[in-house]
C-alpha cells in the first residue's frame, strides 16, 4: 500500500523545468548562419540555403515580418526572466520543415522544448499561409502568361499554360473515422494534392485536402482550378495560338488519360498508329514529366513533404502543404534568373 501511495504521489508531482539556456542557443545560431561580434558566420550563403532550404535574404525578410508578432517576440515569463528570442523559434521551425524531425531534435541545437518547437512550426506555416498565399501561390498575371506562351512556342507546345498532375501524401496520424474515405488503391491512408507548375517547376496552381479514395477526375471536379474554367474565369481568351494552320483561343494543359476529354486538356494519343502521333506522344510525355519532377524537388527541398504525414488534423496537413509551395516558390523565384532554360530564352529573345 505504501508503495503504491508513492507511485501515485510521483505521477501528481510537476516534472522540473530545464534551463535550456537560450543564450547559448542564439550565440550558437548567430555564429553559425549570420556572424557574431565582426567575425563572418562559419557557413557561407551554399551551406546556409542547404540547411534552411531558403537563402540568407528570403529568411531575411520572413524575419522582419516576424519579429514584433505576440508569439514571436521575445517575451519575460512570470518570473521575470526572458524568454526565446524570435531567430530561434524560426530556425526551429525551418529545422523541422526541411528535415521533416520529430518536434524534440531540434531541441539540442536551438535549445528550445519540444512543445515551443511544435508550437512555432504551426505558428510559422499559418503565417507563410497568411502573408505569402497571394503572391507565390496565384494564378498567372498577363506578362507572366505572355512569357510562359512564349517559351511554350519555343518547345514545340504553342498555347499550353503548364502541365497538371496529381500526387498522394501518406497520412500516418490518419483517424480510424476517416480511415475509409482516405482509403487509396495502395492501401494507405493518403491525401491529393492537384498542382500546375511550368518548366522552372514554378507552381501556378495549389489543391490540397481532399481524401485519397479519389481519382484524378473526381479531384478536378472539386478543384478551384476547374470552378474557374467552369464560370468563365479562366483560361483567358485574350491569347491566340497557330495548330495546324487552325487558329485556337483556348489555352490548354499537358494532362495524362486519367483527365476527361476536355479541350482544355491535351492527352497523348490513345493509339499512335502514326510517325506523326508517336511523335507528339513522345514530346507530350516528355513535357508532361514537369510536376513529377516537381514533386521530386520539392520533397528533397523539404523533407517534411517526403514522410508520412504525422499532424493530427487535416487542417494542419492543408497548412503545411501550402507553406512548403509557398517557400518552394519563394527559392525558385530567387534562383530561376540562374536557370539554363531562362538564359536561353534571354539570348533568343
Amino acid at each position: 500500500r505504501g508503495a503504491r501511495e508513492t507511485r501515485s504521489q510521483r505521477r501528481r508531482v510537476r516534472r522540473p523545468n530545464v534551463d535550456r539556456d537560450f543564450e547559448a542557443g542564439i550565440h550558437r545560431i548567430m555564429k553559425d548562419f549570420f556572424g557574431w561580434r565582426g567575425r563572418p558566420p562559419l557557413y557561407d550563403e551554399r551551406m546556409f540555403e542547404r540547411r534552411c532550404r531558403l537563402s540568407r535574404a528570403i529568411v531575411f525578410e520572413i524575419y522582419a515580418k516576424l519579429q514584433y508578432m505576440p508569439f514571436w517576440r521575445r517575451s519575460i515569463n512570470a518570473l521575470g526572466r526572458p524568454q526565446a528570442y524570435t531567430l530561434q523559434k524560426l530556425v526551429a521551425a525551418l529545422r523541422v520543415l526541411a528535415y521533416g524531425t520529430s518536434y524534440d531534435q531540434p531541441g539540442e541545437y536551438v535549445r528550445l522544448g519540444a512543445a515551443t518547437v511544435m508550437l512555432a512550426t504551426h505558428k510559422f506555416v499559418e503565417f507563410m499561409e497568411e502573408y505569402y498565399q497571394t503572391t507565390y501561390l496565384r494564378p498567372q498575371s498577363i506578362d507572366e502568361l505572355k512569357a510562359i506562351l512564349r517559351r511554350n512556342v519555343a518547345r514545340g507546345v504553342p498555347g499550353c499554360v503548364g502541365s497538371i498532375e496529381c500526387t498522394h501524401w501518406t497520412w500516418s496520424a490518419c483517424l480510424k473515422g476517416l480511415a475509409g474515405q482516405l482509403q487509396g488503391r495502395g492501401g494507405k491512408r493518403t491525401v491529393v494534392i492537384e498542382t500546375v507548375c511550368d518548366a522552372d517547376a514554378y507552381i501556378w496552381h495549389f489543391y490540397i485536402g481532399l481524401p485519397g479514395s479519389h481519382n484524378d477526375m473526381n479531384v478536378l471536379n472539386a478543384s478551384l482550378l476547374f470552378l474557374d474554367v467552369k464560370e468563365g474565369f479562366w483560361p483567358r481568351r485574350s491569347f491566340t495560338d497557330m495548330v495546324n494552320n487552325r487558329t485556337r483561343r483556348l489555352l490548354y494543359y499537358l494532362s495524362d488519360t486519367g483527365y476527361p476529354g476536355y479541350s482544355i486538356f491535351v492527352q497523348p494519343h490513345f493509339n499512335p498508329n502514326t510517325i506523326k502521333n508517336r511523335t507528339f506522344n513522345r514530346l507530350q510525355e516528355a513535357l508532361r514529366k514537369e510536376p513529377e519532377r516537381l514533386y521530386a524537388i520539392k520533397r528533397k527541398r523539404f523533407n517534411i513533404a517526403l514522410y508520412p504525414a504525422r499532424f493530427a488534423s487535416m487542417r494542419a496537413i492543408i497548412n503545411v502543404g501550402k507553406a512548403v509551395a509557398i517557400m518552394h516558390n519563394m527559392a525558385t523565384a530567387h534562383r530561376r534568373s540562374g536557370y539554363l532554360g531562362q538564359m536561353r530564352m534571354q539570348v533568343a529573345a
